[in-house]
């Protein structure tokens, strides 16, 4: 049974960096926003890296791997169940990058029933 694998939020990015496509119909905002962002990612095979605001290089990451970084920064051993903005700052601490973090964590917490 092949089981269906969500795209990637940074398909666009690694498309661009490791075969120069840049996906067809972008009007020009879009095509010029993208442009700015995209050169601040990097593309080593099989991952891609972020440079973020603070200088650290973080590992671009999605779906349920997201799922389970954010769930086990949040329920880690070594101490966890704290709030969204504390479970975020553990996922970036640990070199994890997704543009939804936050909203991500707030949700988590939201429905943890600890």
């Amino acid at each position: 049974m092949v089981e269906y694998q969500e795209e990637p939020w940074y398909a666009d990015y690694a498309n661009y960096l490791a075969s120069g496509i840049v996906a067809k119909g972008l009007p020009h905002h879009q095509r010029k926003k993208f442009f700015a962002d995209v050169k601040h990612y990097f593309w080593e095979n099989p991952y891609l890296f972020k440079k973020c605001a603070d200088q650290l290089i973080r590992r671009c990451v999605h779906g349920s791997e997201a799922r389970r970084i954010l769930r086990h920064c949040h329920e880690g051993l070594y101490g966890g169940h704290h709030g969204a903005a504390s479970t975020a700052r553990k996922v970036f601490d640990s070199g994890f990058y997704w543009p939804t973090i936050y909203k991500d964590a707030q949700s988590l917490v939201r429905t943890c029933d600890v």
